[in-house]
C-alpha cells in the first residue's frame, strides 16, 4: 500500500529510501506517494519517527506506524504582545 512521509520538524530532513533514491522534505512538508517497499524494515526511518521527526501515512490518511505528537510552537517570548508593548518610550 502506498505511504507517504510527513516532516514533523521546523527544519529540513534528508531521507535515504531503501531503493537508494534520496528524499528531502522541508519542514511540515508531505512526500509524494511512495511505494511501502521505499520504509519497510528501514531502522533510520523507524528511528526519525520514534524520535518525532518524521510521520509514516497511508495512503488513506491514518498513520502507517505510532509516532509522536507535533508539539505547538510556543508564543510566549516574542515582541508581539504583553504587557507594556503600547507605551511610549521616554527620552
Amino acid at each position: 500500500m502506498p505511504v507517504r512521509l510527513e516532516n514533523l520538524t521546523g527544519r529540513p530532513v534528508l531521507l535515504v529510501l531503501s531503493s537508494g533514491e534520496t528524499l528531502r522534505l522541508s519542514p511540515g512538508e508531505l512526500s509524494a506517494s511512495l511505494a511501502d517497499v521505499e520504509v519497510a524494515s528501514s531502522r533510520k526511518i523507524e528511528k526519525l519517527v520514534a524520535g518525532g521527526v518524521i510521520a509514516v501515512h497511508e495512503q488513506g490518511g491514518r498513520p502507517a506506524r505510532e509516532q509522536a505528537r507535533r508539539s505547538a510552537p510556543s508564543r510566549r517570548g516574542g515582541k508581539q504582545g504583553g504587557p507594556g508593548t503600547n507605551r511610549a518610550r521616554k527620552t
